[in-house]
């Protein structure tokens, strides 16, 4: 049994969650467990979860400027405001590719460069 003592047990109900997703009984998901149920779906598994603190507004804000500096964009959980979710991180990496493409756009080809230099 595996839990963050002081920490808060939240469980969802997941077919509230997905309304999209055709699930065929009740499914819940349950983070910092304090008690591990008789009927398991699948078996528990323990990932460390983004520890928000009084920094955290400050972090993000410096990440944000950061993106895209030299080529580089970060995406993941701990680069949103949020729990922390799996959910998150996929936000985030949309959001990586977003600006990815357009830095790429913006760009001037490697072609445009050739032609400008004759």
């Amino acid at each position: 049994q595996h839990f963050i003592r002081g920490a808060c047990q939240i469980t969802i109900w997941l077919n509230a969650y997905y309304p999209e997703i055709p699930f065929t009984r009740d499914v819940f998901q349950t983070w910092n467990c304090h008690q591990i149920p008789d009927a398991l779906l699948a078996p528990p598994i323990v990932l460390d979860r983004v520890v928000q603190s009084r920094g955290t507004l400050n972090m993000l804000s410096q990440i944000a400027r950061a993106q895209g500096q030299h080529g580089v964009f970060f995406a993941g959980a701990h680069t949103v405001y949020g729990m922390g979710l799996l959910e998150q991180a996929v936000v985030s990496g949309q959001k990586a590719a977003q600006l990815a493409m357009a830095h790429l756009e913006t760009r001037p080809s490697a072609h445009s460069q050739r032609h400008l230099a004759d």
